[in-house]
């Protein structure tokens, strides 16, 4: 095989977000074409048309639009088609991200909350963070498990109407009330200042799930 094909399988056996089943696969590849067979086989990625290109950009249009009468200041990369900008909230300062994505034309809306959860209260804030997610009717909490940084998240559908300002107003509130009005909750946990209480129900459930493994 040549050198490129060879680098090829090499990059995408070391690729985590390539699926394993396609990786044993490549363990067999024996020429050029046959990589080229498979990756067609498997799904490529399909190039947009321009009716998804222009729904896309009008729609980014449409968010800039909204920003720019709602008086708030946003920094736009048009190209990429995101848009990043902060709201004071009665609590913290937020940061909030809202990207168009061209290839399943949707808007994906991620707030990240000003919160870093220390190792020790990963597992309690997980658990706390799905039990609020419950009751969401919109988006829900997220945590990241390596660094604790805690986001919400939404995406939903434009490509039936398009840009549509109320909803996208009220996925935005979403967005940004909601991770507001939990906070401080969720800083107490991030940071071990818990209340007696939660504390023995906390020790408590942790307890009960050591002996559930031990059996």
């Amino acid at each position: 095989m040549r050198e490129k094909t060879l680098e090829t399988i090499q990059q995408m056996m070391q690729d985590p977000e390539v699926d394993p089943e396609l990786k044993e696969r490549l363990m067999h590849i024996q020429s050029e074409d046959e990589l080229e067979s498979l990756i067609d086989e498997w799904g490529g990625e399909e190039e947009l048309d321009e009716d998804q290109i222009k729904r896309a950009q009008a729609v980014f249009s449409g968010i800039k639009a909204f920003f720019k009468d709602q008086g708030w200041r946003a920094v736009c990369d048009d190209e990429r088609l995101i848009a990043v900008l902060g709201f004071r909230m009665r609590n913290a300062t937020m940061k909030t991200y809202v990207a168009v994505n061209e290839d399943v034309e949707s808007i994906r809306i991620n707030t990240i909350l000003p919160v870093q959860c220390i190792s020790e209260c990963r597992l309690i804030l997980g658990s706390f963070l799905n039990d609020l997610n419950l009751n969401l009717r919109y988006g829900g909490f997220h945590l990241d498990p390596k660094d604790g940084e805690v986001t919400f998240r939404y995406s939903y559908c434009y490509s039936d109407e398009g840009f549509n300002a109320e909803k996208f107003d009220t996925y935005l509130d979403a967005c940004t009330i909601g991770p507001d009005r939990e906070l401080k909750k969720i800083l107490r946990i991030a940071t071990g200042r818990l209340d007696e209480e939660s504390r023995q129900e906390y020790i408590e459930a942790i307890q009960a799930f050591i002996a559930s493994m031990e059996e």
